[in-house]
């Protein structure tokens, strides 16, 4: 630091303990050497800045700090092989080399861990300022990629007939040049070329005809100077409307690769339901992965080793009958890529057999999540004839059973004590609970659940419209990890895409504030055009849910597609997790859109 500090920022990143336990620590009792606070797991993120100051002073190390949050998530990204590691990296966050158990000083060395030679450091730094990237100031930046794993045209199982229209958004305040390649159809096609205005939106319906005149599923991939917002909806289309799911548009490095595994639940294969599993090579080469496959109770069924080429897509219909050919629910599969230059995106699509409506689900990977939040679970009427109702999967990947505490936030029912109750999961379980609002919690109408003490485990729901005889239509409701990406702090803005109000579809947005601080959402709405349409100001107080329905009508009675939401916090205090609903207004199916934050990983 001291050589390179004028050209080079040195951060010291804070994590999860390791060997936290003075009994059974590999190195003995930490007071052995020189630490002499508590050295148990932190549990909040307020326990990890204190651990984190207690290090900095004890050890007088100079290095600024910064702290990854309890999912660890920088970690996870820059893919530590270790916990331990030193990485270097550009400026356009490319990893240019990592040290395992890297750069420590003679004063944090202990059990004979090898040391990195501060000798290679330098000479990496030495070659790398002698050369700088493009994205130094003096020249052009390194092209942003996003993948929307899947976008089809195709005819599907059971009279389905699947289309895709993609949304692209430009956040930035000046234009914006889009390139456009679709992959894994096999043959050589066109790439498409795009320019989006300042703050602008555009709908791309039916893209792999309209852009690429051509049929089948492939993978988009979306590159630009800058970052790009950029959405699918993949549906079913019927003769009264559409059936869809959303996909988002991912960094490549948003990939199941090592060290981590990715996992998809819950799934079902059964009169009512049919699971469908894709896979998108995004490494360089040839991608290696294994899929494990698990039932409600943490039993495995069967294993399979798959391998797929650069840039392939693989969709496996009506995947568990890889394993089984019983009927099955609350199942889940383990994506493991086998060697580390493997790296795959991996989704489900869980498809009603009788409505031919989907529900996508992004493979997640092992969380350390304390707190997690479910916002928009129901059991209530909805306009337009709809009737709501909710089913949610906890999942525990730990070797151990978990207790946790489930509280429920009532829609509009804000500084009420919730009801809670505990669950109990043993290690490996799937648990799958139909209706949690009245089964959990006596109540009705709709509102959000918030698991404390989650220690680790995953959580997803499904809220659906019940649609009578002819099936159900639903969105996925992701589980939201309270100190992740997810969640909208002071100085960060929450952007929603792809939203829509018209003789079509209509767009409800939904936000819960989890915590014990009022929070004041300052909601901008534009149009496609990037135009400001206005500004919505609303007090979410503390625990409470609340659901704005139709909310462009709040400012104009024409009709809005692609339009788009920026939300802040105006107080700079509290936190808010939140969602849009997009709702097909000839068969009352939704479609979910969580909050994209504007964080580095994802801008």
């Amino acid at each position: 630091m001291q050589n390179f500090g004028q050209s080079v920022s040195f951060l010291y990143n804070y994590i999860r303990e390791a060997h936290p336990n003075p009994d059974t620590a590999p190195c003995g009792p930490t007071e052995d050497l020189g630490w002499n606070h508590p050295s148990w797991n932190t549990t909040s993120i307020e326990e990890r800045a204190q651990r984190a100051r207690w290090l900095k002073t004890d050890f007088n190390l100079t290095y600024p700090f910064i702290m990854d949050n309890m999912n660890n998530e920088m970690m996870a990204f820059y893919r530590g092989s270790r916990f331990y590691s030193g990485w270097v990296i550009d400026c356009d966050d490319f990893i240019l080399s990592e040290e395992t158990w890297g750069w420590a000083t003679p004063e944090t060395q202990w059990c004979g861990l090898r040391l990195a030679d501060n000798d290679d450091l330098i000479a990496q730094l030495t070659q790398y300022l002698f050369q700088p990237p493009l994205c130094f100031d003096d020249g052009p930046p390194k092209r942003v990629t996003r993948v929307i794993p899947a976008v089809s045209r195709v005819d599907g199982f059971n009279n389905t007939v699947w289309r895709s229209d993609v949304v692209l958004a430009n956040p930035h305040e000046t234009a914006l040049d889009i390139e456009l390649t679709l992959r894994g159809l096999g043959e050589d096609l066109p790439i498409g070329h795009i320019t989006l205005d300042a703050g602008s939106s555009i709908a791309l319906p039916d893209v792999v005809d309209t852009m690429f005149e051509t049929e089948g599923t492939g993978s988009l991939w979306i590159e630009a100077d800058r970052s790009v917002i950029a959405t699918a909806r993949i549906a079913n289309q019927g003769p009264d409307g559409a059936f869809g799911q959303m996909v988002r548009g991912l960094p490549p490095g948003h990939a199941v690769a090592l060290p981590m595994a990715g996992h998809l639940f819950p799934l079902e294969e059964s009169s009512r339901q049919r699971t469908n599993i894709g896979l998108t090579n995004v490494a360089d080469g040839v991608s290696e992965v294994q899929l494990r496959f698990f039932d409600g109770e943490g039993l495995e069924l069967g294993a399979r080793e798959l391998s797929l080429g650069s840039g392939e897509n693989m969709l496996l219909t009506r995947a568990l009958r890889m394993v089984t050919s019983d009927d099955i629910e609350g199942a889940r599969v383990e994506i493991m890529p086998l060697d580390e230059e493997s790296a795959v995106i991996a989704y489900a699509s869980v498809v009603d057999n009788i409505s031919g409506d989907p529900t996508f689900i992004e493979a997640a990977p092992h969380t350390y999540a304390w707190d997690v939040v479910l916002p928009g679970v129901a059991k209530n009427s909805g306009a337009d004839d709809t009737q709501w109702l909710s089913e949610v999967a906890l999942v525990n990947r730990n070797p151990h059973g978990v207790l946790v505490d489930a509280n429920y936030l009532q829609r509009d029912g804000g500084g009420a004590v919730p009801p809670s109750i505990q669950i109990t999961l043993e290690a490996g379980e799937v648990r799958v609970i139909h209706d949690p609002v009245a089964t959990l919690f006596g109540r009705d109408g709709s509102g959000a659940i918030v698991l404390n003490g989650a220690n680790g485990i995953a959580a997803s729901g499904r809220t659906f419209n019940t649609g009578g005889p002819e099936g159900t239509f639903g969105q996925l409701v992701s589980g939201m990890d309270l100190s992740g990406e997810a969640i909208l702090r002071n100085e960060l803005t929450a952007h929603l895409i792809g939203l829509e109000e018209s003789p079509d579809r209509r767009t409800n947005i939904g936000l819960v504030n989890p915590g014990s601080v009022d929070a004041r959402a300052r909601i901008h709405l534009f149009d496609d055009e990037g135009n400001e349409l206005g500004l919505h100001q609303v007090d979410v107080r503390a625990g409470e849910f609340m659901q704005l329905d139709r909310i462009f009508r709040l400012f104009t009675d024409d009709d809005v597609v692609a339009g788009r939401a920026e939300i802040t916090l105006a107080n700079g205090e509290g936190r808010l997790a939140g969602y849009a609903s997009t709702i097909d207004l000839g068969t009352g199916d939704p479609v979910y859109q969580p909050f994209w934050i504007n964080r580095n990983r994802q801008f």
